[in-house]
């Protein structure tokens, strides 16, 4: 039996609707996955960049939490008398009874080696931490400037007023002296000498007195203003390094990390 011209025509029409139905559904597939693709695409250069911007602020933690380590770490091993991590204490009372044990382990020549040796190491830290602030993340630098403005208060503390007036008032006294010249008294030498030989038991008496003063009044130095200053460079130490870990929470919208004890704060986790 032979198809008709018209029946044939509908076969063609119908084999063509059939070709063109499934071209439109190849282009529809191929649109969607090349959708998905940019998509899919888009969404893993999110991540990479978030996680990039993570850990470049866990990295900046991680850096200065080993440069204190490094420097810092001299300067409080000098100042305690042995290793210790800082990170370990949790208050500035501790700092001072960690010195005051120091102390008394050396209690003629303690505050020499203070002046002479662990002053020098805090000095070498003030300028290795302050170096940092060209490099360090934005989010990080408001607890970085507190930590590097703690240092020189640190310093100003601990140095021995003693030793000061001795730098500023009697050191530039004897280079100015004139070797040539012929040394004399000053216009108070006698009725100073005077003074100090009439009654010397009287002197040794009130040596006495200031000593046991000394002894049961501060143990070792005034160590107020060091030990407030030490108070917050501990705090802008663990400040630190928790803000790294939150803002690297943040950035990758992950749950936010509990903050650590005071002064424990130790370098950022790596991921």
């Amino acid at each position: 039996m032979s198809m008709g011209s018209g029946g044939m025509d509908e076969y063609q029409r119908l084999i063509a609707e059939r070709a063109a139905a499934q071209k439109r559904k190849r282009t529809i597939f191929g649109v969607v996955l090349a959708v998905a693709l940019v998509a899919g695409g888009y969404w893993w250069k999110q991540q990479k960049d978030k996680k990039a911007g993570a850990q470049r602020i866990l990295d900046a933690a991680g850096h200065f939490a080993e440069k204190d380590k490094t420097e810092m770490g001299a300067f409080w091993s000098c100042t305690f008398g042995s290793d210790i991590d800082i990170g370990m204490l949790s208050s500035a009372q501790q700092i001072q009874q960690k010195i005051e044990g120091a102390y008394f382990t050396q209690q003629k020549t303690f505050s020499d080696h203070l002046t002479n040796e662990c002053v020098p190491k805090l000095e070498r830290a003030r300028g290795a931490m302050g170096a940092l602030a060209g490099d360090m993340a934005p989010e990080l630098k408001p607890s970085l400037d507190k930590y590097v403005a703690a240092l020189p208060r640190m310093q100003t503390g601990l140095e021995v007023e003693f030793m000061t007036g001795v730098r500023e008032k009697c050191g530039p006294l004897v280079q100015t002296v004139d070797k040539e010249g012929k040394p004399s008294p000053s216009k108070t030498f006698k009725a100073n000498t005077k003074k100090l030989s009439e009654d010397p038991q009287r002197l040794l008496d009130a040596l006495d007195y200031c000593a046991k003063r000394s002894r049961k009044g501060k143990k070792v130095l005034d160590l107020e203003d060091f030990l407030t200053a030490a108070g917050d460079y501990m705090e802008a130490r663990g400040e630190l390094v928790q803000t790294a870990r939150e803002t690297a929470a943040k950035i990758e919208g992950k749950p936010m990390p509990q903050p650590k004890a005071a002064g424990g704060a130790g370098p950022a986790p790596q991921e």
